[in-house]
């Protein structure tokens, strides 16, 4: 895929998180999620078991955003 598609969809996956902060917060706290097209479509306690499932999902990585949203506000993983 090319470098700028992926550029866009990383910035789109981004403002969509940041839009929905609040509510993911809430619901996945001290969890790292996994953002495609707008829509977290994975999530896990663990960065191992995580890629693991987006793996077995056969998900391109380079689609998808991974966060860790921790007590203290959220970082981003990939």
């Amino acid at each position: 895929m090319e470098e700028q598609v992926l550029l866009e969809k990383f910035e789109s996956n981004g403002m969509w998180l940041n839009e929905h902060y609040d509510e993911i917060y809430r619901k996945y706290r001290n969890e790292f999620v996994a953002v495609k097209d707008r829509r977290i479509i994975a999530h896990n306690s663990s960065f191992e078991a995580l890629l693991k499932e987006l793996k077995a999902m056969r998900i391109d990585l380079r689609e998808v955003l991974v966060e860790y949203i921790s007590e203290k506000g959220y970082e981003i993983i990939m």
